[in-house]
């Protein structure tokens, strides 16, 4: 699964359970936050259908850019910043952002280089008629 369709999906889940929570105020304690929600990572994992690793990898990003927050190693919850990436479907956006990206350098490369396949081919047929 896409790292970005991860990311976009666990935030889902989270923002399904949801409490708004400014990891500022929190730093440094142990505790989670009163009213937060945390969910297991392995349930999320079975909801996504991913490794606990696959998840880890994918959500190093969401947690540093503080859209949520690791209680535990094996709990998680959702932060402000992260209901916000998901209400605008940012990491959505990523992922076809990247699919074009990866599009149009494809396209950068092969476009010429069938052109210059075509204009080789006429010029050796050319070249075969005249002789």
């Amino acid at each position: 699964m896409d790292k970005n369709l991860i990311r976009h999906n666990t935030l889902k889940i989270l923002a399904g359970k949801f409490y708004k929570v400014n990891l500022e105020d929190y730093k440094g304690h142990i505790e989670p936050p009163e009213g937060s929600t945390n969910i297991p990572v392995k349930k999320i994992c079975d909801e996504l259908n991913i490794t606990d690793l696959e998840f880890r990898r994918s959500n190093v990003y969401t947690f540093t850019r503080k859209e949520i927050f690791y209680y535990t190693p094996d709990d998680v919850c959702i932060l402000s910043q992260g209901l916000d990436a998901f209400e605008d479907n940012k990491y959505l956006k990523m992922r076809w952002s990247e699919k074009n990206e990866k599009i149009f350098i494809l396209t950068k490369w092969i476009i010429p280089i069938i052109a210059l396949i075509i204009s080789l081919v006429a010029l050796i047929i050319s070249v075969l008629k005249m002789s």
